[in-house]
């Protein structure tokens, strides 16, 4: 059996927000109670004014005492409908400048509340003048349970002091004491009903309070849960994107080079060609066999960079030395279109970068200018120093790019054109430009025009 301290702190922990609840908690109370103020415009002032036309238009009273009741209701309502007029604007003007957290705010919900009790003890005693009935004071004990949210402790000092008032004014109205009795034991009752209505409806405030936030809460994991699920199904799409793209250029771009070497190797083991005919079809053969090369080389890097979601990892890099390398590997398809290579790279400008990335990098982006030059054309590598970073620039005069296409490349899409000769592409290597040079903390740029050559350039960090 759980002891009584406990039991104690869980029935108070009914009536009362949490430490956690305590700011939201209040604050959504105070919106509450304060959109409910508005309805006494709508609700409260027709009410009182019904009550002045009645009293005002009625006939006056045969006796004195019948007189001074009719006057008593009329002045009672007139005062009430003002002070319906002040807290209903007030509230309005809380609610539309969101100052529920001001003085006001706080306040006008306890004051509507006993202005609303002792409005009615006042016209109940009036009444007593014609009538022993303590209606009024009836209305308004319910009505104030059942419009406003106060804490229990509030609601219960409100409840006592209308009575106290009620108690006073029926002392001074009610002189007869058997009735006297009756109405001020009914007024106990009544407040007493009022009190436990107000806790009730308190109580379950708290409760549809507690709720709504576990509702709010669970709608806010749901959300997140959603937008999880969207984005791996996003990184789904594009990973199925990329294995059909893949698939593509191995059954396409790598099998045609290969088919075509397997029946060089076929003629030339059946003797179908002459040595000749073999020595004239060698260029071509060893053309070939660099774009299945380096198309085998951007598939592997792809792959390491993807499938295990590798990282940089810096060191001191010697562009210099990379570019020459580059210029070498590609020496064959340079003197096939006559083209003049211009290497400006600084030999003292180390980069901070990843040695097996960058040169993937310099040599996709080298294949990309000897592709799109025309034939006697000419290539310019270069290095500059810029704020911290080393830009390494690749210009030619070739078929130039235009704003569209720039786009693309820049894209997570694959795009790829034939360049001056025929040379086919994949999109492969300039997508693995961007994300290499991105994973060493730089940054891919392209400029150019159709017909008058374009410009890659990148940044990477100083060594």
């Amino acid at each position: 059996m759980e002891p009584v301290s406990v039991f104690l702190r869980k029935i108070l922990s009914e009536f009362t927000f949490t430490p956690e609840e305590k700011m939201v908690g209040h604050r959504s109370l105070r919106e509450t109670n304060l959109s409910r103020m508005e309805f006494l415009i709508f609700l409260g002032i027709p009410v009182s004014l019904v009550h002045l036309s009645i009293f005002y238009f009625s006939p006056e009273g045969e006796t004195l005492v019948e007189e001074n009741w009719r006057l008593g209701i009329i002045y009672a309502h007139f005062f009430l409908t003002l002070l319906f007029v002040f807290f209903g604007v007030s509230a309005i003007i809380i609610n539309r400048k969101k100052l529920h957290s001001s003085i006001a705010g706080r306040l006008i919900p306890h004051f509507v509340f006993l202005t609303i009790l002792l409005a009615g003890a006042a016209i109940a005693g009036v009444d007593q003048l014609v009538t022993p009935a303590i209606n009024p004071f009836v209305v308004a004990s319910i009505l104030v349970a059942l419009f406003i949210y106060l804490h229990p402790l509030f609601s219960a000092v409100y409840y006592l002091f209308g009575y106290l008032v009620f108690n006073i004014i029926q002392n001074q109205f009610q002189s007869n004491q058997d009735m006297l009795l009756s109405n001020l034991v009914n007024g106990f009752t009544i407040i007493s009903i009022g009190w436990f209505l107000s806790i009730t409806f308190w109580r379950n405030y708290i409760y549809r309070f507690r709720k709504e936030k576990i509702i709010e809460t669970q709608k806010n994991e749901l959300s997140i849960h959603n937008q999880i699920l969207t984005a791996h199904a996003a990184e789904l799409k594009a990973v199925n994107r990329t294995k059909d793209k893949l698939f593509s250029i191995v059954s396409h771009d790598l099998r045609g080079p290969l088919a075509n070497l397997s029946s060089m190797i076929h003629l030339i083991k059946n003797e179908d060609i002459s040595q000749e005919e073999f020595s004239s079809l060698l260029p071509e053969l060893y053309r070939q066999t660099l774009i299945s090369n380096e198309l085998l080389e951007n598939l592997l890097s792809w792959s390491k960079n993807n499938l295990k979601n590798s990282v940089a990892n810096p060191g001191r890099v010697n562009l210099r030395e990379i570019t020459e390398d580059v210029i070498q590997l590609y020496k064959t398809q340079i003197e096939a279109k006559n083209l003049v290579i211009d290497n400006k790279v600084n030999d003292s400008h180390f980069a901070n970068a990843d040695k097996d990335m960058i040169p993937v990098v310099l040599r996709n982006l080298t294949s990309n200018a000897i592709k799109f030059s025309n034939s006697g054309g000419s290539i310019l590598m270069e290095t500059k120093k810029v704020n911290g970073f080393i830009e390494f620039s690749i210009t030619d005069t070739g078929k130039g790019i235009s704003d569209e296409q720039i786009k693309m490349v820049l894209s997570n899409e694959y795009y790829s054109t034939p360049g001056t000769a025929g040379e086919k592409g994949n999109g492969l290597g300039l997508l693995l430009c961007r994300e290499f040079v991105e994973k060493n903390g730089g940054k891919l740029s392209i400029s150019g025009s159709l017909g008058k050559g374009s410009r890659f350039s990148f940044t990477i960090p100083v060594k």
